[in-house]
């Protein structure tokens, strides 16, 4: 199937070879299918043609032509038809009905007759079928021309297959992905039009030769004769005279899509050497970039490119579509007329992000004899203009013969060469030539000596010149070496440098020079010299240019705690440290940490460490640091007596010539710990209850954690312990220095505490909880005393005689503050209101229990009056505790009379 449409197109071009350039590209998409450059026509793609005057007829084979003639245009079933305006307006679509029908092919419900709104000197196309029967109906656009006027309408169509049939190959100015796209145009010496593709997918621009029988140069398959590489991904090419003003040649524009998804116009200019100029033309123009601006900033995003002179003033102009603002949109065709200078007008220039193609290293050759010699890079972007921000990677293909740094420069090791020099960015390199010749000349080593005093090293050496030429300088360089080979390498330091200057033939240079050591590794080192250190002198003999002394050098820090003292204050500690190095290199950071220790050898696996302090560093040479630091004493510390302990560079940071001497502790001891006291007591009776108000206090020097303190009444204020318990409190973590804890503390007064005068007394830690530095100092009493007990009374009686019978009511009381236990009060008659010895028993009754703080009990008692009673007038007397059994704190209140008497008999 494929070679029938290729015959025919063959034929058909053969047969008009005189037509115009479009014609050949009638069945280009026919060929490029045939011979593999394109692939096959996909369903799916938005297809732009352009029409000129008169009626049209359209096929897909010429959607690739930029003027289409008088050829048909397929439309399936589905397919829409958007007609636009060259010069703007509105979009005009149209969707077949019918298609392919078995009972009427392109009947009238696939007639189309669409009115279009007149805009300017054109009015409106009509869309009309034709047959034959049988297959796709076929649409052609019939323009009619303003009454009185012969002028025709000249448009642009998109085909929009989104659904049903339209097929095609890919057009020129198509397209939004990745695909190839394809144009036409006189671009070497003949005057056979030539194929361009550019390809998104492998991101060039080719060119295809044509020849006048219709094929390819070269034959099948075609090779390109020119290929360029595109930064970005082209989307669309078309061809034309950009810059008509200077020659007559044909250039195209490329519609490229860079990663960050904007699009740009690229004009490459034609030769008709059968190449485009990415820097420059044969015309001397220059490449040059485009994008079309968007009102409020940035730029349009462009989908296709078409070429043409649309206003007819002999200039090639562009017509390109912009990508609709909104999902489901129509696209919006710009015109971009041409200026003939390459230039359109409705632009913007742009600069395509600049890809590296080559690198360009000077010199091109150099040749060493002395002093390193810098090459520079510079890198050229696709366009041949400079790029700035590269980063080049400096190789050397001899390092020993002539070296490279990453900066360039480069320096003659030994003579030979030439060899490369190379600089690369990637994938891309420039090479320039080093060689490194000879001069005669010859440095060596002479002398060398070296002291240490303090943080300093005096190193002393001479060099001789043993060439054949004068020196106008050498550059000496002294190292610490732990060998006795000197190389500049390696394990080799560079300590210090010098300069012998207008070194004559068989002249020397001798010098000393001070260098302070620092940062050095600690450890036994030779010194050594090297003449011409830097390698700037290519020398007959380079063996001969190091020299070192007999016997090594011990360098490093070595750090000791010189001084240390301590004052304790409240719950601190206040450490005065003087840190020394006595080495002769400076130390770098280290930490001094300090420790409660019981012997005068701190061990921090043991010892309570108390804290450290942080040293930056400090300089050889017996420098010093000394600081006064405050610390809070641990709460951890047992209670106990300790040196303080310094240690030095406790966190082994530090390498030094001697570890054993970091130590020092204080001659002085301290005890550290709490000591509880009860500060203040006092105590107040309330009924039976005490309200005891205490202070306890913790006069040492940490906390104490929690403690109990236990209050006592007692008789015997040395052992308080011996008396009655009132009962406790606890206290929670007092700390240290003089702190206090006040609290005033409700007990009842205990019911086994025996009648009597008592004091008060706290005993702080009472349960012995508490390491303290002083255990004997706990205990505190009131100096108040405190009367303890029940105390009895009668606090009413009254009696009424009824008969030969008494009822005696009565109260009795107990005023104490403690409750008494079981007792009898008896009622008595008698003379007197306080019986005497001879009064008469009427009668008692038995209380068992009274509490205290002025409880009652009360009575009504049935008493007969005993027979023989003498006559008189009597009290009736009542006796609490009749019998004694309770001893109160007051025996002497605890008769009551009645207020009456009572004649008898």
């Amino acid at each position: 199937m494929k070679m029938k449409k290729e015959k025919r197109c063959l034929t058909g071009l053969i047969s008009q070879s005189n037509n115009s350039v479009t014609k050949w590209t009638v069945c280009l998409g026919i060929l490029l299918i045939v011979f593999g450059i394109l692939p096959p026509p996909v369903k799916g793609a938005n297809w732009n043609v352009n029409i000129g005057p008169g009626a049209q007829y359209f096929t897909q084979s010429s959607l690739n032509a930029s003027d289409i003639g008088t050829n048909n245009l397929t439309i399936n079933q589905g397919d829409t038809i958007a007609w636009t305006w060259n010069d703007g307006g509105t979009t005009h679509t149209v969707t077949t009905t019918d298609g392919i029908s078995s009972a009427s092919p392109c009947s009238s419900g696939a007639n189309f007759d669409s009115g279009f709104v007149s805009s300017g000197t054109f009015t409106s196309p009509a869309f009309t079928a034709a047959t034959p029967a049988g297959n796709p109906c076929k649409f052609y656009c019939q323009l009619h021309a303003n009454p009185g006027s012969t002028s025709g309408m000249i448009g642009h169509i998109t085909i929009n297959a989104t659904s049903g049939g339209g097929v095609g190959t890919t057009p020129a100015g198509g397209g939004t992905g990745g695909g190839d796209f394809e144009t036409t145009g006189l671009f070497d010496a003949d005057a056979v039009p030539d194929l361009v593709i550019a390809s998104a997918a492998i991101k060039k621009i080719q060119l295809y030769p044509m020849t006048a029988g219709g094929s390819f140069v070269g034959g099948a398959p075609p090779v390109p004769a020119f290929s360029m590489s595109d930064p970005d991904a082209p989307q669309g090419v078309a061809a034309g005279n950009f810059n008509n003003n200077t020659d007559a040649f044909d250039d195209i524009v490329v519609l490229d899509k860079a990663a960050n998804g904007s699009t740009y116009l690229s004009v490459y200019y034609g030769n008709r050497a059968g190449s485009f100029a990415t820097t420059t033309g044969g015309n001397g123009l220059a490449a040059k970039q485009f994008i079309v601006p968007k009102t409020g900033g940035g730029s349009e995003t462009l989908t296709s490119v078409t070429a043409r002179d649309v206003n007819g003033d002999g200039r090639t102009d562009l017509i390109v579509t912009i990508a609709p603002s909104t999902p489901g949109g129509n696209p919006t065709p710009k015109i971009l007329l041409g200026n003939g200078d390459g230039t359109f007008t409705n632009t913007t220039l742009y600069i395509a992000s600049p890809v590296l193609t080559s690198i360009t290293v000077s010199p091109a050759s150099a040749t060493i004899t002395g002093p390193p010699r810098q090459y520079t890079a510079t890198g050229i972007d696709q366009l041949g203009s400079l790029m700035t921000g590269v980063t080049f990677t400096w190789t050397s293909s001899d390092p020993a013969i002539c070296a490279v740094d990453s900066t360039g420069l480069a320096t003659g090791i030994s003579v030979g060469g030439p060899i490369a020099i190379t600089a690369s960015s990637g994938t891309i390199s420039g090479t320039a030539n080093c060689t490194v010749g000879p001069i005669n000349a010859d440095v060596k080593a002479y002398f060398l000596s070296a002291t240490l005093s303090g943080s300093s090293m005096f190193v002393s050496d001479t060099i001789f010149n043993s060439g054949q030429v004068n020196l106008p300088s050498v550059d000496v360089g002294l190292y610490l070496s732990p060998d006795a080979i000197i190389t500049g390498s390696g394990n080799d330091i560079l300590i210090g440098k010098r300069i012998a200057s207008n070194l004559a033939v068989n002249g020397s240079s001798s010098a000393t020079t001070v260098i302070t050591l620092s940062n050095i590794p600690t450890g036994n080192y030779y010194v050594g010299t090297l003449a011409d250190y830097q390698h700037k002198i290519i020398e007959t003999d380079e063996t001969n240019n190091t020299g070192v002394t007999t016997g090594t050098y011990l360098v490093g820090p070595d750090l000791i705690n010189y001084q240390i003292s301590g004052t304790i204050s409240g719950t601190n500690i206040y450490l005065s440290d003087t840190q020394q190095n006595i080495g002769n290199e400076s130390a770098g950071p280290f930490t001094v940490s300090f420790y409660f220790t019981a012997g005068t050898t701190p061990n921090p696996s043991t010892d309570t460490l108390i804290g450290s302090r942080s040293l930056s560093g400090l300089a050889g040479g017996s420098a010093t640091n000394s600081a006064t630091t405050i610390f809070a004493i641990p709460i951890t510390a047992p209670a106990g007596t300790y040196h303080v302990c310094a240690m030095t560079d406790s966190g082994g940071a530090l390498t030094e010539t001697h570890e054993t001497n970091n130590n020092l502790c204080t001659s002085t001891t301290y005890t550290i710990g709490p000591d509880l006291i009860t500060y203040q007591i006092s105590g107040s009776l309330s009924g039976t209850s005490i309200y005891i108000s205490d202070t306890q206090q913790n006069l040492g020097n940490k906390g104490s954690g929690t403690f109990v303190v236990t209050y006592y009444f007692t008789q015997t204020i040395s052992s308080p312990a011996s008396g009655y318990s009132t009962g406790t409190r606890n206290v929670t973590n007092l700390a240290g220095g003089s702190a206090t804890n006040s609290a005033t503390t409700v007990f009842p007064i205990p019911s086994n505490t025996p009648v009597g005068v008592y004091y008060v007394c706290a005993v702080s830690d009472s349960a012995n909880t508490v390491i303290e530095t002083n255990e004997a100092n706990n205990i505190l009493c009131t100096t108040t005393t405190y009367t303890i007990g029940p105390d009895l009374t009668g606090f009413q009686i009254s009696a009424i005689r009824s008969g030969n019978s008494f009822y005696i009511s009565d109260t009795e009381q107990n005023i104490g503050n403690i409750a008494a236990g079981a007792f009898t009060a008896s009622f008595y008659l008698s003379t007197t209101p306080a019986p005497g010895p001879s009064k008469i028993l009427l009668g008692s009754r038995t209380i068992p229990v009274l509490a205290g703080a002025s409880a009652t009990n009360s009575a009504t008692t049935i008493f007969t009056i005993p027979a023989g009673v003498p006559a008189g007038n009597y009290y009736i007397v009542g006796v609490a505790d009749s019998g004694n059994v309770i001893a109160e704190t007051n025996e002497s209140n605890n008769t009551l009379a009645t207020a009456g008497i009572f004649a008898l008999p």
